[in-house]
């Protein structure tokens, strides 16, 4: 009865999500690709007009993004009308960012209250000389995050451990609709770095660790956010890619710590995903907090001119993080003078926003450099064409910027459609790590002793930016929206499903962890809940890689000491590290963050109402020192510290890979190659595979990664049901960065693998050439 029950709940799942990656990435990209590289630089006669006659102090206050926390009065809760006043009339303003609510402590605005406030915003523009609307950011990163009811999805990390392209896609298009709906057109999302240092607290922003994944993904979220050159849309907002560049190969692994990486590394591993984003058509991009050797990225003609204003092209709006230009005095000791360090930046002629953020001294002070003939007034003009032209881009020369509090898109805020897209997500994004003599699925007849910090918290499942900066005040947040571990498993069976906490997210033990363990082995199973608290930023650094000692204790005793099945669940934000009893756990399910229905996408899997079918977008090591990347391995090593590689997930079914065939065995500076592979669902039950292709170079100048991720696509089979999936290789596929920091692809050999399949091909240059150029 139970296989019966088990196959007919598959059977309705996985075809209610099958269509959520039915085309390749790269025909995606194609059709969304705006019709001229350059278009956002492209600016209409009303734009140009319109900046002909704003006078020097205006054009400096389109430049200032001021956050509107300094406006909000802490009794009333609302924005104080004398500061709109100051700040829009006063100093001219042109764009605001943030929650109002970041000051008092407090969860995010209801939609409401953020619309009262942009109104209120919006009519103090229409009464300034220029009557240009403001523009307001904000970081929706996980959906609107900042918009109190609003849905949340997993987060990105989680999103790629789906490597599904379309439930990036529509995780991003619910975030645009409920952004935009209260007035909001800025999105400062997606985060396009790579995780390289996993000690890093930001590594659950991004999309893990590979430059492919990274921009396949990124780019998706941006045609979510945009559309096809739709910035207008009542539901659509103009995305931000961030951060440029190098931001997470922090030499520490600390937050906002310097970056050591040769301009080659940069270009060959953080480069890419930052183009996929540009293809896709980002309007905005966001400059690093950081700095590459130390030159300070926000002060950088190497980065930001020369790379990305002229290699990359970009032609779009460039904004500061926050409060990046003052840093360049305190603390980063670069500008004597807060002065100083403007004019250094400005000189540059590319930052277009500032992110002031706390006062409007940015206006002064830029005026002053441009009297004083210290910042030509053209570069200004350049920057503020560009803001206008973003403006104009997004609807706001068209309208004043206010919102209809009867706006359909605003009562769509929270339904259960979008829970059901966040939950569809959710389940794709659990990885089942380790399935020991096939513990899983559970029977829904089995007594489950539920434990560990994670087991009864939607903190814990949804991380930091969740209503606050640092995540949740508490669980009431949430609601009622959302589904905890504990709740899941008690939705799914009629047998006992009990909790005992054990010990806290800091390790401290609640109870007795002897007692709990002799307990447990009333049960038929345990289901041990571990993770870390919400953070984000520099209030997640650590100083070591391991769980909370106590956490780790109660892992090790209860694998000891009861003989049940112990069943571990990871809720986390990077890779942290258990210690070698994880090896003795039944099974490992992993969870980097995955949102608010969490709850229920890991009971569903646990009872085998989802088959798993996420793959780990990052290298899971059980070292506390160890930071190897799936791509950059060295053939001859040994790596017995890597737990999990990059691509690992298993499944409840099976899956062969055959006839892996390729149309030429060589490859020439003019043609493709088109590889395809057959993948067989060889079990009983349907499931989700993501089909990964890797292409190693033999030998060439550089030394080679051992394996580099050049396409993936994930297919939905029913049992004994094959497809096969085909993947063009092209000399983009083969290039690098050489050490005079060229793009080539150098003559030799190639091996493409898949799964356990592999077929070599030979790139033959004429006689004479070793390597040909390859540009983005």
């Amino acid at each position: 009865m139970f296989i019966f029950q088990l196959v007919f709940f598959l059977f309705l799942n996985m075809e209610s999500i099958e269509s959520l990656d039915s085309m390749s990435g790269r025909a995606r990209l194609n059709y969304c690709k705006y019709p001229d590289p350059t278009n956002l630089g492209i600016t209409s006669e009303r734009v140009e007009k319109l900046l002909a006659s704003l006078s020097l102090e205006e054009k400096i206050g389109q430049m200032t993004q001021i956050n509107t926390g300094n406006m909000t009065d802490p009794v009333t809760k609302r924005l104080d009308p004398k500061l709109v006043n100051f700040y829009v009339k006063e100093k001219k303003v042109g764009s605001f960012l943030n929650t109002m609510y970041e000051k008092i402590n407090q969860p995010p605005p209801t939609p409401d209250v953020w619309v009262e406030s942009i109104n209120l915003l919006q009519t103090a523009y229409k009464e300034t000389r220029s009557k240009i609307p403001m523009i307001y950011g904000i970081d929706s990163v996980h959906g609107a995050n900042y918009v109190y009811g609003a849905t949340l999805f997993p987060q990105q990390l989680g999103l790629a451990a789906t490597f599904n392209r379309t439930a990036a896609r529509v995780t991003a298009e619910v975030t645009a609709k409920d952004t935009r709906a209260v007035g909001i057109q800025w999105n400062f999302s997606p985060i396009l770095d790579i995780a390289v240092n996993k000690q890093w607290p930001r590594v659950y922003e991004t999309f893990g660790e590979d430059p492919y994944l990274a921009g396949q993904l990124g780019a998706e979220m941006i045609i979510g956010y945009q559309g096809c050159n739709e910035l207008n849309s009542p539901v659509k907002v103009a995305a931000t890619m961030k951060h440029f560049i190098g931001y997470s190969a922090s030499r520490s692994g600390k937050d906002v710590d310097g970056s050591w990486a040769s301009e080659r590394i940069i270009n060959d591993y953080f480069r890419p995903s930052f183009q996929h984003a540009m293809e896709a058509g980002a309007a905005t991009v966001m400059e690093s907090y950081s700095d590459i050797d130390g030159d300070h990225i926000v002060n950088s003609k190497k980065y930001l001119v020369d790379l990305l204003r002229k290699q990359m092209n970009f032609t779009g709006t460039l904004v500061t993080d926050w409060e990046q230009i003052n840093k360049l005095h305190e603390p980063i000791h670069i500008a004597p003078t807060i002065k100083d360090a403007v004019r250094r930046v400005m000189k540059l002629g590319t930052v277009d926003v500032s992110m002031v953020p706390n006062d409007a001294d940015f206006v002064d002070i830029l005026l002053e450099l441009v009297r004083e003939g210290k910042v030509p007034e053209a570069f200004i003009d350049q920057s503020v064409r560009r803001i206008l032209n973003l403006k104009e881009k997004v609807g706001l020369l068209d309208a004043d910027g206010l919102v209809d509090p009867q706006s359909v898109h605003l009562a769509s805020i929270g339904s259960a459609s979008d829970a059901g897209k966040s939950l569809d997500a959710a389940r794709e994004s659990i990885i089942l790590l380790q399935n020991n003599q096939h513990t899983l699925p559970l029977p829904p007849t089995a007594r489950i002793l539920v434990t560990g910090p994670t087991g009864d918290s939607l903190s814990y499942l949804t991380g930091g930016w969740t209503y606050t900066w640092q995540g949740p005040l508490g669980e009431d947040d949430f609601q009622g929206k959302g589904t905890t571990i504990l709740q899941g498993l008690r939705k799914h069976t009629k047998a006992a499903v009990d909790y005992i906490q054990g010990v806290d997210i800091e390790g401290i033990p609640s109870t007795s962890i002897a007692d709990l363990a002799r307990s447990a082995n009333d049960y038929d199973a345990v289901v041990l809940c571990l993770g870390e608290k919400a953070y984000t930023e520099f209030k997640g650094n650590i100083n070591d890689m391991h769980l909370p000692r106590g956490q780790i204790n109660l892992l090790e005793t209860l694998v000891k000491d009861v003989h049940k099945p112990v069943i571990v669940v990871l809720s986390q934000g990077r890779p942290r590290v258990t210690g070698p009893s994880i090896r003795n756990a039944s099974a490992v399910l992993g969870s980097f963050l995955v949102g608010p229905y969490g709850g229920d996408a890991i009971s569903e899997v646990i009872y085998g109402i989802t088959n798993p079918s996420g793959k780990l977008p990052i290298t899971y090591s059980n070292h506390a020192n160890d930071n190897n990347l799936n791509y950059y391995r060295r053939f001859n090593e040994i790596y017995d510290n890597v737990y999990w590689e990059f691509g690992h997930g298993l499944s409840y079914t099976t899956y062969s890979y055959s006839s892996l065939v390729l149309s030429s065995a060589t490859i020439a500076s003019n043609s493709d190659i088109q590889a395809t592979v057959t993948v067989t669902n060889t079990g009983t039950i349907p499931g989700k595979e993501a089909v990964l292709f890797y292409i190693t170079d033999e030998y060439r100048s550089i030394s080679p990664e051992v394996k580099k991720l050049r396409f993936f696509e994930k297919i939905y089979l029913d049992p004994q049901q094959s497809k096969t999936v085909s993947f063009k290789i092209s000399l983009q596929d083969l290039a690098f960065y050489n050490a005079e920091n060229l793009r080539v692809t150098e003559a030799g050999t190639f091996i493409l693998s898949v799964s356990d399949l592999k077929s070599k091909f030979e790139l033959i240059l004429p006689e004479g050439q070793e390597s040909v150029r390859v540009d983005f």
